[in-house]
């Protein structure tokens, strides 16, 4: 899947991408809250027990960048 955001300026970004299997629009979870959906943080971060923070997953974006790749966890 290529999402295609045309207008961003340079500077330092963060996100995280989820994979809506079931088209309820939210990121279903376990009963201890784990996600059991594909799911997936910028600069491909790896959480352990928690979200992670903004300054897990950032990273810069520079002029002229013109594709950034996130691997979803499954």
């Amino acid at each position: 899947v290529q999402l295609v955001f045309d207008k961003l300026k340079p500077g330092t970004y963060a996100y995280s991408i989820v994979q809506d299997f079931n088209g309820n629009k939210y990121t279903d979870k376990n009963f201890v809250g784990y996600p059991t959906e594909p799911y997936g943080f910028s600069l491909n971060f790896k959480p352990l027990f928690s979200a992670p923070d903004f300054e897990d997953c950032q990273f810069e974006l520079k002029e002229g960048v013109t594709e950034h790749e996130v691997r979803l966890i499954h």
